[in-house]
């Protein structure tokens, strides 16, 4: 099941391309001195750690000896690390002290560029339910949290495994595959697709709309930061003839 985009959301031209790590990796190759300097040996904020696979000793070195420490200096200014469980639990159950308000910067480590008129940067702010703090979060929660219930997703098992089990059978034998786009990524944007009923032959947008939203290296450039714009204006729109 799918809900049906509104007509003038059907004739919109929607971007495909290109990717997020696309623009980034043609915008690295024609401006290299633009490459990010992390010094300090737990900045997490770098993105080599997690497309190489080597963030799992640099986080267990942090829970292991200080899981509450400050990064004086990074790419995008001093930060604190949070790395454990009792911590993490205590930062997030006080939200007057450690903000997600996007008031106040966001859930994002990149702060608003300097570089635009403050006025702009305040027509670019996206409010959104998960940069709130209570009371707004409480109440947009408690509308969306329905939809959650044991019952909605036992309703809603059938078809998640019939999707599983379709993206598993569709694997190649006997050669070497992407994991991360055949299966993770197949897999997680098929769930978000289900839970938004969103149509499913357009699912991959959700991918491409969400890499643009997150990639915060791209913010260094203003034109990378007019693309991301229009992406995240497509999604708007597209939404908008869905609901």
């Amino acid at each position: 099941m799918a809900t049906q985009l509104a007509p003038d959301a059907q004739q919109f031209t929607y971007r495909s391309s290109p990717t997020a790590i696309e623009a980034f990796t043609a915008w690295l190759k024609d401006n290299p001195q633009g490459a990010a300097a992390h010094s300090h040996k737990w900045d997490v904020s770098r993105s080599d750690i997690y497309m190489e696979d080597r963030w799992q000793p640099i986080f267990a070195q942090m829970r292991a000896q200080a899981p509450v420490n400050h990064v004086p200096e990074s790419p995008y200014g001093a930060y604190w690390n949070v790395v454990n469980h009792k911590a993490i639990q205590h930062v997030e159950s006080l939200p007057e002290l450690f903000s997600s308000s996007w008031r106040y910067g966001g859930i994002t480590i990149g702060d608003p560029p300097t570089d635009i008129d403050p006025a702009v940067l305040a027509e670019r702010q996206l409010p959104m339910f998960i940069a709130m703090d209570r009371p707004e979060h409480t109440g947009q929660r408690r509308t969306v949290a329905p939809a959650f219930t044991p019952a909605k997703m036992t309703a809603m098992e059938a078809e998640i495994r019939q999707r599983t089990g379709e993206v598993l059978d569709s694997l190649p034998w006997g050669e070497k595959f992407d994991w991360v786009d055949k299966v993770s990524i197949e897999l997680t944007t098929g769930m978000l697709a289900l839970l938004f009923d969103f149509p499913w032959e357009d699912r991959r947008k959700l991918t491409l709309w969400s890499d643009w939203a997150g990639d915060i290296e791209l913010f260094k450039d203003e034109e990378q930061r007019m693309v991301r714009l229009g992406h995240l204006h497509d999604c708007a729109t597209y939404f908008t003839g869905l609901w």
